[in-house]
């Protein structure tokens, strides 16, 4: 994302290949969480932390891997299977 090699719809490609990554690496083999719906919940610190990712350093890595274990833990929360088995 902070890259924009894109013209327009960086965040879209960005957050597609982040669920490729997820599933691939089996943090979520199946796809079942929405991590999207996590950091527009957590909008401010998700656009804080990739700022701070950009900026690069271990300050920002370490700020976004935080971010990102809270916002993928949000995101299995929120999940409708984690609902249904309520």
């Amino acid at each position: 994302m902070t890259a924009a090699p894109f013209g327009s719809h960086n965040g879209i490609v960005a957050r597609a290949a982040e669920r490729l990554v997820l599933a691939a690496k089996g943090v979520d083999e199946k796809s079942l969480v929405v991590p999207e719906a996590a950091h527009l919940a957590l909008r401010p610190q998700y656009e804080s932390n990739l700022r701070g990712w950009s900026i690069g350093g271990p300050a920002g890595m370490h700020a976004w891997l935080l971010y990102a274990t809270e916002a993928y833990a949000a995101a299995a929360e929120a999940s409708p299977l984690v609902r249904d088995a309520e």
